[in-house]
């Protein structure tokens, strides 16, 4: 009768963990479906909405939307525009990270090649 009553307990607590487990599966491939059709809701929502900034940067498009605001453009005269000189770095920091980054680049480069064993001849 012992024997028995162990074989049924350990055989009940296999059985729940069993199902405990295909309950959890179903619910992680329900969240799984759930998770692809909202994907596939966003990529639809993505190329649509791409497909809104390629038409309203469109020059056709912009030449309606000026046309219904009846907005004039002028060419711009020399004093409305003023040219920004490009920040130029200090010499001394570029050639010393140019340099370091060159020496560290190339050593790192060596390093993880393989050397040729052998080289290739035309055939004449």
């Amino acid at each position: 009768m012992y024997k028995f009553l162990c074989t049924v307990i350990i055989l009940t607590t296999l059985s729940l963990g069993y199902v405990a487990q295909q309950v959890k599966l179903v619910e992680y491939s329900y969240r799984i479906n759930d998770s692809r059709k909202r994907l596939c809701l966003l990529i639809d929502e993505n190329e649509g909405l791409r497909y809104n900034v390629a038409s309203l940067k469109s020059p056709a498009s912009l030449k309606r939307r000026l046309a219904s605001s009846e907005i004039e453009l002028n060419v711009p005269q020399k004093w409305h525009s003023i040219r920004l000189a490009k920040a130029k770095p200090k010499k001394e920091e570029a050639l010393t990270y140019d340099s370091s980054f060159k020496i560290a680049a190339t050593t790192l480069v060596n390093i993880l090649t393989p050397k040729a064993e052998a080289i290739a001849q035309e055939l004449d």
